[in-house]
């Protein structure tokens, strides 16, 4: 009776069309660069797509046998081993042969030496009593670290190549396994050289140490020493140091940055809870033994934890929340996931560059298909209902933020968390232009990229509602913040997250503004941002300069960019100016006093 194939477990709705999604097994992974493979069906009719899914099953499964017929015959982990096994016990067995003859002491092998260096070379004359054993070790020495650093594992490929024709494994040199194990023989090289060069001048604890380490086993006086004892595996020995200590030291490298912390206690908080995860799921290892295969499994384990599982499942290990088969709609978004693994990926290339370890990118081609958030810009309607509302026809915002906030969004184009950081020192004016200054420079400021430090000019709308009088009025009270009202976090910084709440669940339902628009977008705070772009760029302004206004990188212009620095103020004020609306704001343009009484 033939299998039955499962075919559901393969489909995946996404909005209204069914699509086939297979996860490649790991070792086709690294083969292809992708995690998985999702084909469209064409189809909204579950019938249909099971239907067109029926044809192409066995094309997956003979995807499946392909991967475990190339892990049975591919060069992996477990030869490197056994290959590092045998380099090792073989060096252990020279030490220990050649210990006998260098115990006669110093002098005898430099001559020794120097005969042999006079027979080969009989024109080097004098140059021969020059000659240390050392000097010819410091020399291999440096060539050897040199091929590490460079990562030349051809040095190594000879040696390799026996190795893994000793243990009957294939040689498979394309393999990226291969390329490791030719430089971890370098690397055993350059250990077997500093023993040598030590004992050259009677220090034989480098040697000892050596060999007690690999063996498992105490040092024997040098001359009881008879036989190679068994070694011990490379890769069961810690190399480098450990990611617990290495993330201190990266954690603390962020929050001392001069002139100011690149880590906000908010972000700081939100990176150790990543690396903790991560620990858990792959363990306290050393840098040195982090590879692909490291990252795939946190992938994977990302992918089946609840979201939000602190608050559900309180300190409960990931290990038995890995049991538990959670259905895909409670757990954690691709985008989530995706911001985690960027953030684990900084962490171990700011290894790479301080540490050496590990080696290579083990994150490469390795990602979750996050979907950016879409939204839409505001309406014309929206606008006026927004605008027009009795909160602001008839004075009946109870907090100053509530008032200004939506309308410098509007005239600015400023992202929630720019706005709400604001002081009134940001306010000012330049050769004649009213400016509000968008910076990370003081206490709890941060802003998304660098291009986001800049100057806006102030739209002729705010300053008909009197913005300048209401920052007068603060300062004159010597308050610092623009909207003091607004609420502060644990930290005492302003909370933007405050004014998206109120917005989106209470503000745009009392306005009547549909939360979406006909495609399924968005409409929320952040269509403010929406909106002031596309109304500059359809009323034809300049992209650079209004990608300055707007705080984005300087794009479409090449290398031109590099050598562009800011335009001056002046020069964006028909950018700002291009974010007129038509809408009547005459109703409420002498309410500031009101709004600058309610702050404390």
């Amino acid at each position: 009776m033939p299998r039955i194939r499962r075919v559901t477990r393969f489909l995946q709705r996404r909005q209204a069309t069914w699509y086939l999604r297979f996860r490649l097994p790991t070792r086709l992974q690294e083969l292809t660069g992708r995690t998985e493979l999702r084909i469209s069906l064409g189809t909204c009719d579950l019938p249909v797509a099971r239907l067109r899914a029926e044809r192409v099953i066995p094309n997956v499964y003979w995807l499946k046998q392909l991967a475990r017929y190339m892990s049975a015959l591919a060069l992996g982990p477990e030869h490197i081993r056994g290959a590092l096994e045998l380099a090792f016990a073989q060096i252990v067995s020279e030490l220990q042969r050649t210990r006998e003859p260098w115990l006669r002491g110093q002098a005898q092998s430099t001559h020794a030496l120097q005969s042999q260096f006079s027979s080969s070379f009989p024109n080097a004359g004098g140059i021969t009593k020059l000659v240390t054993p050392g000097m010819l070790h410091e020399r291999q020495l440096m060539n050897l670290r040199r091929a590490i650093e460079d990562g030349d594992y051809g040095r190594g490929a000879d040696r390799a190549r026996n190795l893994l024709r000793e243990i009957g494994a294939p040689v498979e040199e394309r393999s990226p396994y291969f390329k490791e194990l030719a430089i971890e023989v370098l690397k055993l090289d350059a250990m077997f050289l500093e023993a040598q060069k030590a004992r050259a001048s009677g220090d034989y604890r480098a040697e000892e140490e050596f060999i007690a380490h690999y063996t498992g086993a105490h040092a024997a006086p040098a001359s009881s020493a008879s036989s190679a004892p068994r070694a011990r595996l490379i890769t069961a020995e810690p190399t480098g140091p450990r990611l617990s200590e290495s993330w201190q030291d990266y954690a603390r490298e962020k929050m001392a940055a001069l002139p100011r912390p690149q880590w906000s206690k908010k972000t700081a908080a939100f990176q150790e809870s990543t690396f903790r995860e991560f620990q858990e799921i792959v363990s306290d290892l050393t840098l040195g033994e982090i590879d692909r295969d490291t990252i795939i499994r946190y992938a994977e384990a990302l992918r089946k934890l609840p979201k939000n599982r602190r608050k559900i499942h309180g300190d409960r290990p990931i290990k038995e929340l890995m049991l538990i088969d959670t259905p895909e709609k409670d757990r954690a978004s691709e985008r989530t996931l995706a911001e985690k693994l960027i953030r684990i990926k900084a962490f171990l290339d700011w290894c790479r560059v301080t540490k050496g370890l590990p080696r290579t990118d083990p994150t490469e081609r390795i990602s979750f298909q996050a979907e950016s958030q879409s939204y839409a810009p505001f309406t014309q309607s929206d606008l006026v209902s927004l605008f027009s509302s009795d909160d602001y026809v008839k004075q009946r915002h109870s907090k100053a933020w509530r008032f200004w906030v939506p309308l410098i969004a509007l005239y600015t184009g400023a992202r929630q968390a720019e706005i709400a950081q604001l002081t009134v020192t940001d306010v000012g004016v330049e050769d004649g232009v009213p400016f509000i200054s968008i910076t990370n420079f003081g206490e709890g400021k941060h802003v998304k990229t660098q291009a986001g430090i800049r100057k806006v000019p102030i739209s002729s709308k705010l300053m008909s509602l009197r913005f300048l009088d209401y920052v007068d009025a603060l300062k004159a009270r010597s308050i610092a913040r623009l909207f003091p009202d607004l609420r502060r976090t644990r930290d005492g910084v302003p909370d933007s997250s405050a004014i998206s709440r109120w917005f989106n669940e209470q503000y745009l339902e009392a306005c009547g503004v549909q939360r979406q628009d006909a495609t399924g977008r968005r409409k929320v705070f952040h269509s403010f941002r929406h909106t002031a772009i596309t109304k500059a760029l359809g009323a034809g302004t300049g992209i650079a300069h209004s990608q300055q206004v707007f705080g984005h990188e300087k794009s479409l212009l090449g290398e031109t960019a590099t050598y562009m620095g800011a335009f001056p103020l002046g020069t964006l004020v028909p950018v700002i100016e291009a974010l007129n609306y038509g809408l009547d704001h005459r109703p409420y343009h002498e309410d500031w006093p009101r709004y600058a009484g309610t702050v404390r």
